[in-house]
Order: C-alpha cells, then structure tokens, then sequence
C-alpha cells in the first residue's frame, strides 16, 4: 500500500477488492466455499479463540450435510430466518463456530489495514481513506464479510452490484451456479427445492422470469436465469439490497457507492443491455444510493456511456455537444 500511494501521489484512498474466504460451491481451489482451512490457520484460530482441529472437523460436517440435504431440510430451511437455516444445517454449532471464525478472521485483516492507512496518512500529512469491495448485502456473508461491522473500518463500501448471468460475480452467476451445485450434490432435491435451499443460505429468493408464470412466483427452474430480469426483480430484489447496503453502513448513503457493471461482457458474463442497465442504476437509486462506481471503464460502450452521461448531467452524442472528440473505449 505504501508502495502504491508512493507511486501515486495524488491518490487520497484505496479500495481493496478482497482478500476473502472462497464463496463458490463445487470447484477446486481458493474460491471454493467448502474448500479445506490450511494448517497454517491455527495460529490465528487461536488468536481468536478457535481450535483449528474443531473448525475443520465442522467444515467437514457441513459438507456432508450440504452434499447429502434431503428435500424436507431444504423446504424448512427456505421458511425463512435465522433458526430455519440453523435447523437446515443441523443445528450445528460447530458449523457456526467456523462461520464466525470466517467473519473474525477477515474482520482482523481489515482492522490491521485500516490501521495502516492511519499511519500512512499521518507520515504523509494527508487523510487517506480506505474503501472495500465486498459482495452485496445478502451474498457478502458467503465470502466471510461481516457487512455491518465493515462501517467500523471503512471510510467508503463499494459492493458489487453486478447482475449478469455466467462470468464472475454476478448475482444471477452466482445463485445459478449454488442451484446448480446443490441439485447436483444431492439426488434427492428437485431444482425448485435446491432454490429454497439456497434462498435459506442468502436470503435471496428471486422472481420467475417466466411469462406464464403467476404474479408472486418464485424462480423454481435454471433455465429461468435464462429468461432476463423480470419488472419484480428490481422491486423485490435490487432496491431492497441497495436499501440493506446503506442500513448496514450505519445508514449513510454516501458511504455506499455500488461497483455496477453492463455492456457486452461484464466480468466475463453475458451481455446486459442499456436497458436493464438503466433499470439497474434506477432501482438503486430507490434504494437510496446517490452515487456508484462503474468498472470496468475499459468494457464501457456508447450506449452505456450515453445513459451515464444523461444521468449525470450532460448528456453525450456521438459527434456533438460538449465532448464531441471523445468515443468510449469498448476494448
């Protein structure tokens, strides 16, 4: 970091996009959510209060309880709340203790930067401001963020708001690729069960996109994933997860500044339209965000970049106006 800064300036903060704990199911190396804590851990796991020998003998248990959920725990788990989702688990306390160790051990590598850039802020007679990239809200939980405790340590959170299916991040990628791995895991659970298993996990229960489907219906197939966003996905799922974001920054919103990102390939995803994508900056406007973070610039196109600039105030045209010499890069 010290580097960094040294190297720019005229730079008065920075924003880490992780480290953080594997939030991925059924892939093989650090990403992956049940992937094996090092034997390196056990001088931290001590530090907080663990033993390393319990943590990984609960992680092992909660890996065969996901791999072996029967279709009776997953309807429990999507009742909703906190004692749904334990009993889902197993009522394991164990498996909440390597919870919590996630969360406390990433919480201790924030603190421990936070207090670097104090000091670097003092040696170089300037405040510097540390901002962090986390998951959104409802999905942050998964790579060990505690989202609350984050205003604590951070001058500025950015969580990633990307929407795209496929690709890395995304909200759609994501869930699509949890469904996909619990129906696989178990041969017990339909797709619709293995989507109320994963709403018990998140907390998120999606909209159908299906056009035949009726009003108020929840996403039950994969192939929905396929079908776009529906009108009730910004309303049920992105204005309350803007909403959350900024409750949980200690409810101010100009610490909250979303990472969105559209156009043709966002994080190596599928396309997001402008439409959507103003229907995306719309609903997070709802939910009382003022500002966000577009990345990356190099994939923004005329399109988006024609939106951005209308919303912000002066509108571009290909050719015209005020920054006539001026293309997006769309790499």
């Amino acid at each position: 970091m010290e580097d960094t800064l040294g190297q720019v300036p005229q730079a008065d903060g920075i924003i880490l996009t992780g480290p953080e704990w594997g939030y991925l199911p059924g892939i093989t190396g650090p990403e992956d959510f049940l992937g094996p804590l090092p034997a390196t851990a056990a001088p931290l796991a001590t530090a907080l209060g663990f033993d390393l020998d319990r943590l990984i003998a609960a992680q092992t248990r909660l890996v065969t309880r996901l791999r072996k959920l029967t279709r009776e725990a997953a309807r429990l788990g999507a009742g909703g709340g906190a004692f749904a989702t334990t009993t889902m688990l197993g009522n394991d306390p164990g498996i909440v203790s390597w919870l919590t160790f996630r969360a406390r051990a990433l919480s201790k590598f924030l603190l421990a930067v936070h207090d670097v850039t104090e000091r670097l802020g003092k040696s170089r007679g300037k405040e510097v401001k540390f901002g962090l990239n986390p998951l959104m809200p409802s999905l942050a939980p998964l790579a060990g963020y505690d989202f609350p405790g984050l205003a604590t340590v951070c001058d500025m959170i950015v969580p990633r708001f990307g929407i795209h299916h496929r690709g890395t991040d995304g909200l759609y990628g994501l869930l699509s690729k949890w469904v996909a791995a619990m129906n696989e895991w178990s041969s017990s659970l339909w797709e619709a069960e293995s989507f109320e298993a994963v709403g018990a996990l998140t907390g998120l229960h999606l909209p159908s996109s299906d056009p035949a489907a009726p009003a108020g219906q929840r996403m039950l197939s994969l192939r929905d994933f396929e079908r776009g966003y529906p009108e009730a996905f910004w309303r049920e799922v992105m204005v309350p997860e803007a909403r959350r974001a900024i409750a949980q920054a200690d409810g101010y919103p100009w610490r909250v500044l979303p990472s969105v990102g559209t156009g043709r390939r966002p994080q190596g995803g599928d396309p997001v339209g402008v439409a959507d994508f103003r229907r995306l900056l719309d609903a997070i406007k709802e939910g009382g965000v003022r500002q966000v973070v577009y990345h990356n610039y190099a994939h923004l196109t005329s399109g988006e970049w024609s939106m951005l600039s209308e919303i912000s105030g002066t509108a571009w045209r290909p050719g015209s106006g005020t920054q006539s010499g001026y293309e997006p890069p769309d790499l």
